[in-house]
């Protein structure tokens, strides 16, 4: 691990993962909890639902988008000789953005103001961090382990989000069961996007290192 890199990408997707795991049995338990039931009634008091906000899921996921972002600033200086890379940092101000939707459930809230699904006001929003992720994926393409875990990311947070738009009629949950998936595969994106930028971070400071050293 470079002595620049405070947490290799392994690691975090190791501590991520159990992370993730965690919080999907406990939503699981969450939503099976009822009186006579396996999980008792009392479980509904723990903040570990996975379909509301101000929970410790939340809290979680929104971490891990927070993460990116920082990560995502911090790569936008190390990967051009010259300033920095404008589509790390419009990604970077999105994932923050999206850390704090996350936890407080912002598009949810606009749907109710405007009058309209959340991914259809969002979709502007969507298609400025799809050019960004082009344009970052281009720069990036030779470090194959940023490249695989970003394009995962991407594919996991874009299938949770089609799942999401099926999951209600107007403002009625009518899938219940597809909550769980939805929201692991938004935390395991998330998580993907930090292990994307941690190998990248990682193998830009090897390569720095090295013009640097001696011949």
């Amino acid at each position: 691990m470079p002595a620049d890199t405070d947490l290799g990408p392994r690691a975090a997707l190791l501590l991520g993962g159990l992370g993730i795991a965690l919080f999907a049995v406990l939503g699981a338990a969450y939503a099976e909890a009822k009186d006579g039931g396996p999980v008792p009634a009392w479980f509904r008091s723990v903040p570990v639902g996975l379909n509301g906000e101000w929970t410790l899921p939340a809290l979680y996921s929104a971490l891990l988008l927070l993460a990116a972002s920082a990560l995502c600033f911090r790569a936008a200086w190390l990967v051009t000789t010259s300033g920095r890379f404008t589509p790390l940092v419009v990604l970077g101000v999105l994932f923050a953005y999206m850390g704090v939707d996350e936890f407080l459930a912002v598009h949810e809230r606009l749907e109710h103001v405007v009058h309209l699904a959340w991914w259809k006001f969002y979709a502007p929003v969507a298609a400025v961090g799809g050019v960004a992720v082009l344009l970052t994926l281009r720069r990036i393409w030779a470090v194959a382990a940023a490249r695989s875990a970003l394009l995962a990311g991407c594919a996991c947070w874009l299938l949770s989000q089609l799942i999401e738009t099926q999951q209600y009629d107007g403002t009625e949950l009518v899938h219940r069961w597809t909550i769980l998936p939805e929201e692991v595969l938004e935390m395991t994106g998330s998580l993907l996007f930090v292990v994307a930028l941690l190998a990248l971070i990682g193998a830009t400071v090897t390569d720095h290192a090295a013009e640097r050293a001696p011949s």
